[in-house]
């Protein structure tokens, strides 16, 4: 994490593919990383690495006061979307209405 007094360079709000969170954040220095909108990359987070889209440019500079500012660790391959797209994929989402039968024998 970089405090903003210390960025030189741009910086982006990027979309975490797995929570919908999105951070700030600045390439790494020694990296020649595409920080264009759309582009998929690797952020740290508060739960590990994760993979984010990046949404844009932050233009307005009131949102870099006392804001938390997230380094790119890298551009995201082939192989890192491909895997989150296997465990979405997998992932179950109950959405459905619960019959009375179900609802009573569980409530027993």
């Amino acid at each position: 994490m970089k405090a903003p007094a210390a960025v030189s360079g741009r910086v982006v709000r990027v979309k975490l593919l797995h929570s919908s969170e999105t951070c700030l954040c600045v390439p790494l220095p020694s990296e020649a990383i595409d920080l264009e909108d759309g582009a998929a990359v690797i952020v740290p987070t508060r739960h590990g690495s994760e993979i984010g889209r990046v949404l844009g440019p932050v233009r307005d500079e009131t949102e870099l006061r006392g804001a938390e500012l997230f380094e790119v660790i890298r551009q995201a391959d082939a192989e890192d979307l491909d895997g989150y797209d296997a465990t979405a994929s997998s992932r179950t989402i109950c959405c459905g209405p619960v019959d009375a039968v179900s609802r009573d024998s569980v409530w027993r």
